[in-house]
């Protein structure tokens, strides 16, 4: 018979840990906690205790978890001590976007779309201004599902939004870029549909504002900003001098 839930939970950054003794070995804060997967076969009132283990349908209960967004792979099994293990992986949110057109989301590693969270943040480079999105703003599910899509606006907004989380992904995955820029802004897509917005970068540190263009090339044109920072550096160390 059911005695038990063991919940052991794939982090982030590839740690784990288990209900219980708890052992966290990930400095990423966690969308997904065990207390939480307790939680939600609770509300769903799961009549678990006193099952014969024989007559879980474990298949079904694995659906159900991977149903929740954060949720990426699961694996519910029995064991013989009468436990319940459920075993998951997370997605990893690269990007968050906080727009003045009401959208306020996270798109993870693996390209799928997932509402900002109540109680918890993660936190990762952020995306604001007006951004032309290919869906409304409670859309949840994969991106790519708006790849091919016939209407001429759709395909022209997923385009965009490719590159732009592409680019944000370069930024994440460079230390001197994700050090440097702390927002990234979009302007000028509100001017219409044969317009192509325009990117702007905050840096960290300063009061400036890097007016990058268009998302196209962002390669080409942060070499070149980086270069011009490397010489001023040069220079400003040369006057000192």
């Amino acid at each position: 018979r059911f005695r038990g839930l063991l919940v052991n939970l794939q982090p982030f950054s590839g740690g784990s840990y288990r209900f219980g003794d708890v052992v966290l070995d990930s400095a990423e804060r966690n969308f997904i906690t065990p207390a939480m997967v307790r939680a939600w076969f609770a509300a769903e009132k799961m009549k678990l205790v006193g099952t014969e283990l024989s007559s879980i349908n474990t298949l079904e209960l694995e659906r159900f978890v991977r149903r929740r967004g954060f949720v990426r792979t699961a694996r519910v099994y029995t064991s013989m001590d009468g436990r319940l293990n459920v075993e998951l992986t997370q997605r990893r949110p690269v990007v968050r976007f906080n727009t003045q057109n009401g959208y306020n989301f996270y798109v993870t590693d693996d390209g799928y779309v997932l509402p900002q969270q109540r109680y918890f943040v993660v936190y990762v480079p952020v995306v604001t201004g007006y951004v032309p999105f290919p869906f409304k703003p409670d859309y949840v599910g994969p991106l790519d599902r708006f790849a091919g899509n016939p209407e001429k606006k759709v395909q022209k907004n997923y385009s965009f939004l490719v590159k732009l989380i592409n680019f944000v992904k370069f930024v994440d995955s460079d230390d001197f870029w994700k050090a440097f820029i702390v927002q990234i802004h979009v302007v000028g897509s509100q001017a219409g549909d044969g317009y192509d917005p325009d990117i702007e970068i905050v840096p960290r540190a300063g009061d400036q504002v890097i007016m990058l263009g268009s998302v196209d090339g962002y390669e080409q044109k942060l070499a070149k900003l980086l270069s011009f920072y490397r010489h001023a550096a040069v220079s400003y160390t040369h006057l000192r001098a």
